[in-house]
């Protein structure tokens, strides 16, 4: 029965609610910035001019679901639902998408019931992006991975004998990883990331200006040691 999990809670399994129809997950809106200039023709974009790229405002998820419990539990599960996420940020996963989640504050919007039936709509603004659902120092649950456009980030423990070259493939959203390092002699590791080398000491390093895009990431180490790097995709 498809649905939705709130954190460690399932819709069906936990609470008998039963999708009317598919969740609304609306667009994230672009935050543009645009210039009006006077006896000019159009307006100056400067949407990107700061970070080279487009950021949005949070997108808004609605799960409207039908109790099919027995009518004198009604009252009962909309106490528990109120209780376990009404305010409260949530990971969301939908099983139709079950490799990534959103991240966000959900809470319970309508509660509406008659003799027959009785109706929850749960609402949520999460943030823009949908994470991957694992990062890449933790370890893969096989079942939800999606071999089709699902991406195996096994980043624990590089081994670095002198150089080494590493690619990571991006999503879509722009992340600055970390880089947990342990040298075989202390000193450290470099990295190079687009003509520029920066040091890695032991311990963990985030360097501001290594941003991994969308598409193929090219990561140059030197050194002798073990890096770990911990990056978690994001799309739209």
């Amino acid at each position: 029965m498809n649905g939705v999990s709130f954190n460690e809670k399932h819709s069906y399994n936990d609470w008998g609610l039963i999708l009317k129809s598919r969740p609304i997950i609306s667009p994230p809106t672009p935050k543009t910035i645009y210039i009006d200039v006077p006896a000019s023709d159009g307006v100056i974009d400067l949407t990107e001019s700061m970070t080279g790229e487009v950021k949005y405002e949070n997108r808004q998820i609605t799960c409207e679901f039908n109790v099919i419990d027995a009518r004198e539990r009604w009252s009962n599960i909309y106490s528990e639902i109120l209780d376990f996420l009404h305010g409260r940020e949530m990971h969301v996963i939908l099983d139709e998408d079950p490799t990534y989640q959103y991240i966000g504050r959900f809470a319970v919007n309508e509660w509406k019931s008659n003799k027959v039936t009785s109706t929850i709509t749960i609402e949520g603004s999460v943030e823009p992006y949908k994470m991957e659902l694992f990062g890449s120092l933790e370890d893969w649950e096989w079942d939800s991975f999606n071999f089709e456009t699902g991406i195996i980030r096994d980043y624990k423990d590089i081994k670095v004998d002198g150089e080494l070259t590493f690619e990571i493939e991006g999503r879509r959203k722009s992340v600055v990883p970390e880089f947990i390092v342990k040298s075989d002699d202390g000193t450290g590791l470099k990295v190079k990331f687009e003509d520029m080398t920066y040091d890695l000491a032991d311990g963990t390093n985030r360097v501001l200006n290594i941003i991994i895009k969308e598409g193929m990431n090219t990561l140059n180490f030197t050194g002798n040691g073990y890096v770990s790097i911990d990056y978690m995709g994001g799309r739209l």
